[in-house]
């Protein structure tokens, strides 16, 4: 049974910054998914819909959810919305464990902003993770480098208005791109964890956990 950790409040200490949305305390963040029983956003604005997910099992934070490679996926926005506006500043973060052996080219996503632009953020061993605006046939990338299967990362991405993009990898910066456009504004999907916009393809297989979206770029210390 879901147990939904949004109904707890002791009135006692400050809540613990794995279970807050909003951990800096400036309103920057904008949705947390836990995913340790199910999809929902602690929040409470931007609940998933999960499709052949496993949650419970041995997360990095508690517990994270499984997604089988295929076809499972968590749908995180309506058709055409997306949760935050990704032509200005924001920030994804996550910690995950990539099970898939494979060092092929095959995406496996691990979130896409498919409501309106097009940003993506997906991992192979070869490359780690990486993530990506694209714009008008032109894609702007920033890439941690090659990851290890079975093993728990935790994994931010940024894009700022002035300056550009920055994925950092454990806390370490790895790679920056300096484009400060937007991103292509000609999709109509939806927002989603472990799948691509549409769920037909590029599925994850292993763990996810504590996936956070920010309305700002978050900085070195933020990150840390």
């Amino acid at each position: 049974m879901a147990f939904n950790k949004r109904l707890i409040n002791t009135g006692g200490a400050a809540a613990c910054n794995t279970d807050s949305t909003d951990p800096f305390g400036d309103s920057s963040g904008v949705a947390l998914y836990s995913l340790d029983y199910d999809a929902s956003d602690a929040s409470g604005s931007h609940d998933g819909s999960p499709t052949n997910v496993e949650f419970g099992v041995g997360g990095k934070i508690n517990y994270g959810a499984r997604f089988n490679g295929s076809n499972s996926g968590i749908f995180i926005s309506s058709t055409g919305t997306s949760v935050t506006d990704y032509d200005q500043d924001f920030s994804i973060s996550c910690w995950f464990r990539f099970d898939s052996g494979s060092t092929g080219g095959n995406l496996n996503f691990l979130f896409m902003g498919g409501g309106t632009e097009n940003v993506q953020m997906w991992v192979t061993l070869a490359n780690g993770v990486r993530f990506q605006l694209y714009n008008s046939g032109a894609t702007y990338k920033v890439d941690t480098g090659a990851i290890n299967a079975g093993v728990f990362y935790h994994v931010v991405a940024t894009r700022s208005k002035t300056d550009g993009l920055k994925i950092y990898l454990d806390s370490v910066e790895k790679d920056t791109d300096s484009y400060t456009g937007n991103a292509n504004p000609g999709l109509s999907g939806k927002d989603s964890i472990g799948q691509y916009f549409n769920g037909t393809r590029n599925n994850f297989e292993g763990v996810i956990d504590q996936v956070r979206i920010y309305s700002t770029a978050l900085d070195s210390n933020q990150v840390t």
